[in-house]
């Protein structure tokens, strides 16, 4: 994915894609509504600002929504934030779940072997049924 949070810069032109954390609206101190955002992925989170066509961009979206944004990296009282000059809605079906959850770095298929020789220890035999039909529900299952 292009422009992870954590790469980041000041001055920085961001063209990336986000999960809305939070969204909300305030107000300027001239009276101009504007959107706060906190945007996410799997390395990090960051403050969103909406300026201008707020009336335009905001109902393109909603808190939870995976969004393509266009903006530019600023500091402001030290923190960096964007300044989101573009954002639309992108469908769950052109993203990756990978860029914007923690995953593990370990191998996921030897993690579940692992745990499918420590389920066989298990005298219980309800419970040992149990975990046994779980596992033939799993993707990872080997059986």
């Amino acid at each position: 994915m292009k422009g992870c949070i954590n790469e980041i810069k000041e001055n920085d032109s961001v063209d990336s894609l986000f999960l809305v954390k939070e969204k909300s609206s305030a107000v300027t101190k001239t009276g101009n509504i504007y959107l706060k955002l906190k945007l996410v992925d799997r390395s990090g989170e960051i403050e969103g600002r909406i300026w201008t066509s707020v009336e335009n961009l905001g109902p393109s979206f909603e808190k939870d929504d995976f969004v393509h944004v266009l903006g530019k990296a600023v500091s402001f009282q030290e923190r960096l934030q964007l300044n989101i000059t573009f954002i639309e809605n992108v469908r769950e079906e052109e993203i990756l779940f990978s860029d914007f959850f923690p995953m593990t770095e370990k191998n996921i298929d030897e993690m579940f072997q692992s745990l499918l020789e420590i389920s066989q220890e298990i005298k219980n035999p309800h419970l040992s049924q149990l975990l046994q039909l779980f596992w033939k529900m799993s993707p990872y299952q080997t059986f």
